[in-house]
């Protein structure tokens, strides 16, 4: 009995000296070299120009970077910027002092440095790819519990042409989705233009009263923009649930049938939705 408690004892002594010395760093890394650092955005725009507003309109989020007090020492954040896939160039830089910001851009500060390009020159479905990179010592050792995804995006340029509408009552015919829905055809869906904004802007709204694809016994809600083309593109949110559903994918339009088509995914979304994906075709009645 005598050994098992001597051979017990020696054991916990072993463990919580591994333990410490988990916990313990090596010299050249005490001055904070270690951890991970990731720059998080927040919208609090939709990631949209609006051409026919192109004097005022901006996009706006909050920039922060979600550090642990060993990943202190980044030195600084860059955001990149693409014009319709071409080369990337530097928009600004942010300094740890600088973080968290309130970031604005507008399309002047968003063309500047592209060469050769102009307010003039910019058309319904022009876009600029965005990529943020942070600047690390080499020596800097991540956590897997921290790393995450960079918060790159895309803006597009918006415009109603003149004379363009899609607004009115549409039926629903259920292509594919992620859930068995049975419900293949519904009626009761409206398009209508966010009102107050330019014409490029639409709210695509189920009004039939039952849940769409059976999810909510709710109204769900999505904000279109126009990009030229018969093409649309998301907010990024639902309508009805901004915080809660944020949606990515494609919204097609027939130019002759009227027909839309819609392929919507689900991302960084509550309730179980992340990765649902859902298509269906809306015709007007």
């Amino acid at each position: 009995m005598k050994k098992i408690i001597i051979l017990l004892f020696s054991s916990f002594v072993l463990i919580s000296s591994c333990i410490k010395d988990e916990d313990k760093w090596p010299e050249v890394m005490k001055d904070g070299d270690v951890g991970a650092a990731m720059p998080y955005a927040y919208f609090n725009t939709p990631k949209i120009f609006d051409i026919t507003n192109i004097n005022s309109t901006k996009i706006e989020f909050s920039l922060k970077v979600n550090a642990t007090n060993r990943a202190k020492n980044y030195r600084r954040v860059v955001l990149m910027k693409s014009f319709n896939g071409g080369d990337m160039v530097q928009h600004a830089e942010y300094l740890p002092a600088d973080l968290p910001k309130e970031v604005s851009i507008t399309v002047e500060q968003a063309i500047a440095g592209i060469e050769g390009l102009t307010k003039e020159d910019l058309v319904g479905g022009d876009f600029f790819d965005w990529e943020f990179q942070i600047d690390v010592p080499d020596t800097l050792q991540y956590q897997d519990e921290l790393l995450g995804t960079f918060p790159d995006f895309r803006s597009y340029f918006a415009s109603s042409p003149q004379g363009f509408a899609i607004e009115g009552s549409y039926t629903m015919d259920l292509l594919a989705d992620d859930i068995g829905t049975a419900d293949a055809r519904k009626e009761g869906f409206q398009v209508t233009k966010v009102p107050g904004t330019a014409g490029s802007q639409y709210i695509l709204q189920d009004i039939s009263g039952t849940a769409l694809f059976n999810l909510w016994e709710v109204e769900v809600a999505y904000r279109l923009f126009y990009i030229g083309d018969n093409k649309f593109v998301l907010s990024g949110a639902s309508e009805g649930f901004p915080t809660q559903i944020r949606l990515a994918g494609t919204v097609e339009r027939d130019g002759t049938t009227g027909v839309i088509m819609v392929d919507v995914v689900y991302v960084n979304s509550c309730c179980g939705l992340n990765d649902l994906r859902v298509s269906f075709t809306l015709t007007p009645e």
